[in-house]
C-alpha cells in the first residue's frame, strides 16, 4: 500500500470540520499486470468513486433496512483519537491472524461509529495505491477471507443494532444470489466471475462456523480494547 505525497494533508483538510470523527479515501489499483489483479479490480474494486460522499445519521437510519455499505475499504482510512474513547478499538476477532475471522474489522468500526450518532466521510482526493495480488492461488486465498469476515461482521453488526437488515443479507439475498450463479453457469462455469465463485462460498461457510463458535465474544469491551 502506497499514498500519495498529499495525503496527509487531505486527511488534516477532511478533520477541519468538527463534526466529521471518521474518513476513507480513493484506493486505486498500483498495477493491473496479471489475470488477478484485473479479476480483482472488476469484481472486488476498492474505487469508491470520485465524487464526496457523507455518510451522517439520516445516511445511517436509511441504510439499516437495505444495508449497502459504501463508505469505503480499510486500504484507506482515518478516525479521530477521541472517537475510540466513544466507541471502542477495533476487534481483533475481525483482523488477521489464526484466531481471528480475517477481515472487515474496518466496516465493522464504521459501523459502530454511525452507530453512535457520529459522522463520516469520504473524501476522493486523499488517494491511496492498492498492489492486488498477482497470482490467481493469492487471490482466491483473498477472497476466501473477505467472505469469512464479511459474514462474521454482518452478523456481529445485526447483533449491535436489531433494527440492521443484515440477518436478510446473510440468509436470504446472498444465498439466492450464489444459487442464480450456479444454476446460470452450468454446466461450464466459464468467465472471469465464476473464477472465485467456489471460494466465496466456502468463505461463507467458514464464516458461519467461525460466528457460531465465537459469538459470545463479539461485543466484548476486553475484545475491542
Amino acid at each position: 500500500m502506497e499514498v500519495h505525497p498529499l495525503w496527509a494533508f487531505r486527511v488534516w483538510e477532511t478533520f477541519q470540520d468538527p463534526t466529521v470523527f471518521g474518513m476513507t479515501g480513493l484506493v486505486m489499483a498500483k498495477e493491473l499486470n496479471t489475470k488477478a489483479q484485473v479479476l480483482f479490480e472488476k469484481k472486488f474494486s476498492f474505487n469508491r468513486g470520485y465524487a464526496d460522499k457523507r455518510f451522517d445519521p439520516a445516511f445511517f437510519q436509511n441504510s439499516l433496512a437495505s444495508p449497502d455499505w459504501r463508505v469505503g475499504p480499510g486500504a484507506n482510512m482515518a478516525f479521530r483519537k477521541e472517537v475510540f474513547e466513544k466507541v471502542g478499538y477495533f476487534d481483533e476477532l475481525l483482523d488477521v491472524g489464526p484466531k481471528a475471522a480475517g477481515c472487515d474489522g474496518d466496516s465493522e468500526m464504521y459501523f459502530r461509529v454511525l452507530n453512535s450518532g457520529y459522522t463520516m466521510v469520504y473524501n476522493p482526493r486523499a488517494v491511496s495505491f492498492h498492489k492486488h495480488r498477482r497470482g490467481i492461488d493469492e487471490l482466491k486465498k483473498q477472497v476466501y477471507y473477505y467472505y469469512r469476515g464479511w459474514l462474521v461482521a454482518a452478523l456481529v453488526q445485526q447483533k449491535l443494532n436489531k433494527r440492521a437488515n443484515y440477518s436478510r443479507l446473510v440468509f436470504r439475498r446472498y444465498p439466492y444470489h450464489c444459487l442464480r450463479s450456479v444454476i446460470k453457469g452450468f454446466p461450464n462455469y466459464q468467465g472471469w466471475s465464476y473464477v472465485t465463485l467456489w471460494v466465496e462460498v466456502k468463505g461463507y461457510l467458514s464464516g458461519l462456523y467461525f460466528y457460531a463458535k465465537n459469538r459470545s465474544w463479539f461485543g466484548n469491551p476486553e475484545n475491542t480494547g
